[in-house]
């Protein structure tokens, strides 16, 4: 399969980063461009996402994660029903510091996502092929996010057995997140919405912050204890 032109690739991501009034260093930028030339690449032939233009791909895709980048917390990230790599691998990328893993029952998802990790050299990434009920990880997590898989409910649901304390959920959800907040087990919980775009013309969207303050247990848990 060729590849997409990566020079055209970063040139537009340059600009739509400018736009956007998003920073991101350049050895960072131009490993964005070839993570969107591999999945315009790979997505010829898998169906990893609707979205087949690489130039949209930027806009939709990496810009939108990047909304993300700065309401991690700590420094071990799942990326919840992860897709092909949406946000993790981007944030994997710009966020060198945070391990990584993630997390998706499609196996043709995953495999392009530990592809991508070893060809742009990602070190701080774990790649797991399971359902998000299954996933018992050695430690817990600093930050869960997921972007439009789960509902809020079921996200919050599905990761409080494997989130730290502190810790913070990050639903990546569209402008009005409030009727799935009603659905919500708020307990032991601390929450906000933060309202997020990318560039003048594209519609508003939130991140729906959860933090975790104090343990289910009322017992100290810290970030890298073992489950189970």
């Amino acid at each position: 399969m060729p590849r997409p032109d990566v020079r055209a690739i970063e040139s537009r991501l340059d600009s739509s980063l400018g736009e956007a009034d998003i920073r991101v260093s350049s050895e960072h930028r131009r490993s964005l461009a070839r993570y969107v030339a591999l999945l315009a690449q790979w997505n010829r032939a898998y169906n990893l996402t609707a979205v087949r233009d690489p130039f949209a791909m930027i806009d939709r895709h990496v810009l939108d994660s990047l909304t993300a980048r700065d309401f991690l917390v700590g420094t071990r990230l799942l990326d919840a029903g992860t897709g092909a790599g949406l946000p993790g691998l981007v944030l994997a990328i710009v966020r060198p510091d945070v391990r990584c893993t993630l997390l998706d029952p499609v196996r043709k998802k995953t495999r392009f996502c530990a592809h991508a990790a070893m060809t742009l050299g990602l070190d701080n990434v774990d790649v797991v092929s399971e359902r998000l009920s299954d996933h018992r990880p050695p430690h817990r997590y600093s930050t869960v996010i997921s972007r439009a898989t789960f509902s809020v409910a079921d996200l919050v649901a599905g990761t409080r057995p494997l989130l730290g304390t502190p810790g913070r959920i990050v639903a990546m959800k569209g402008p009005r997140p409030g009727a799935e907040l009603d659905e919500l087990d708020r307990e032991g919980l601390e929450i906000r919405v933060e309202p997020v775009g990318v560039g003048d013309q594209s519609p508003v969207a939130t991140l729906v912050l959860l933090d975790r303050t104090a343990p289910d247990d009322g017992a100290a848990v810290r970030e890298d204890v073992t489950i189970g």
